[in-house]
């Protein structure tokens, strides 16, 4: 009997497809790849300030097929890396493989250093600490599959942020 590994599918832009191996690591890849470009967004605007998104225990729970799993964790990214230790934290490491996947967010991070928390009320918490970006022009979004939040490159508050990931939904 052959045993073959599965893979999880990322989309890294709109053309490519890259298969990576699902591992204990990569459990919560697609709950992370599934609000991409809500998380995108609010980095994008966290140069206004702290931006933050609520998540739902139920979907963390059905991704890790533990229910007694801490999902809460503080993820620190300086020029794309992370600055705190994300290696025990499954949550942390699968969020910070779909950034890096993400053309976007890989552009976001250069010469930046952002706070990504996670508390146990599931709300994400994004802060961008400081940018040595000396534009501040908008990130070329090749990859984002939903390009209009009422023709604004920045979602100015949560209720944009849903309508990006019900349209992403919706052409899924």
């Amino acid at each position: 009997m052959h045993r073959f590994p599965k893979f999880i599918p990322i989309f890294t832009d709109s053309f490519h497809l890259q298969l990576l191996p699902m591992t204990d690591s990569g459990k919560f890849v697609p709950l992370w790849q599934k609000y991409r470009p809500a998380i995108v967004s609010l980095m994008k605007s966290a140069n206004e300030g702290t931006k933050e998104y609520q998540f739902y225990k139920h979907e963390f729970d059905a991704a890790g097929e533990r229910k007694s799993l801490n999902y809460k964790f503080n993820l620190e990214i300086n020029n794309g890396v992370p600055v705190t230790k994300i290696a025990a934290i499954l949550v942390a490491r699968d969020l910070m493989e779909v950034l890096k996947n993400s053309n976007a967010a890989k552009e976001l991070m250069r010469n930046s250093y952002y706070k990504i928390d996670l508390d146990k009320e599931f709300k994400l918490t994004i802060n961008l600490i400081s940018s040595d970006r000396i534009s501040e022009a908008p990130v070329a979004e090749a990859e984002e599959p939903v390009q209009n939040v009422a023709d604004d490159t920045t979602a100015k508050d949560e209720s944009e942020v849903t309508e990006v990931l019900s349209e992403t939904e919706t052409e899924a």
